[in-house]
């Protein structure tokens, strides 16, 4: 699905996560990009994402597993199977769940 459009980033993650992003957006039957809209969807993407592949790749995660029709910014409390336990243990989480985590 990459193949005729030039990605904010090269890497194959990164590749992999955007593929999935139009997969999803197929299944919802949510209209395709147009050529200026997918440039402003990729400068937004890096805007949102303060230029980091990982977090862009996060940002994608997020709004496929929140069930969204576009991309946003990260919630605060919102981690990602590729991101840190970090932001369960600021906001509290008891320990058990918070060894959960880490061993899932």
């Amino acid at each position: 699905m990459t193949e005729n459009i030039e990605l904010p980033y090269q890497s194959e993650t990164f590749k992999a996560a955007w593929d999935e992003w139009m997969q999803y957006r197929k299944e919802r039957k949510l209209p395709k990009y147009v050529p200026t809209g997918l440039k402003k969807t990729f400068t937004m993407l890096l805007r949102i994402s303060a230029n980091s592949e990982q977090k862009a790749i996060e940002i994608i995660n997020q709004s496929i597993e929140l069930n969204y029709q576009g991309l946003f910014p990260l919630k605060e409390n919102y981690a990602t199977t590729t991101g840190t336990v970090a932001k369960v243990v600021k906001l509290g989480t008891s320990d058990a769940r918070i060894e959960a985590a880490r061993n899932w």
